[in-house]
């Protein structure tokens, strides 16, 4: 992840995702609650040969992780209005959930199913 996009690589493709072109973010629990499916809308699809996914899925699970971000305090305090810090800690669908929705400014829906 970098300032303006989301990098994809692989053994065979390489994507660079722009933030302005993610449509929504989804949070979805999977029936064990302790996964979850972070989904992300894609304005243009994405190819892989003749294939084109609009949505990417990312499984997630509860865990509490602390992380640390590659970005300084001062950028914390004036880019993101101290909405992201050097050191997060929690759960990690929550933490990976927030840096999408700072980075895309775009809210993330917490979706159940029933």
């Amino acid at each position: 992840m970098t300032e303006n996009f989301v990098r994809l690589r692989g053994a065979q493709y390489d994507y660079k995702i722009p933030y302005d072109g993610i449509n929504a973010l989804f949070l979805l629990p999977k029936p064990d609650q302790q996964r979850y499916a972070f989904v992300i809308s894609l304005d243009k699809p994405i190819r892989q040969g003749q294939q084109k996914y609009q949505h990417l899925v990312w499984e997630i699970h509860k865990l509490n992780v602390d992380i640390e971000l590659n970005i300084s305090e001062e950028d914390c305090s004036q880019k993101y209005e101290g909405q992201l810090t050097k050191q997060m800690s929690g759960p990690m669908m929550n933490m990976i959930a927030k840096i999408f929705k700072i980075l895309t400014r775009n809210p993330v829906r917490l979706v159940y199913i029933i």
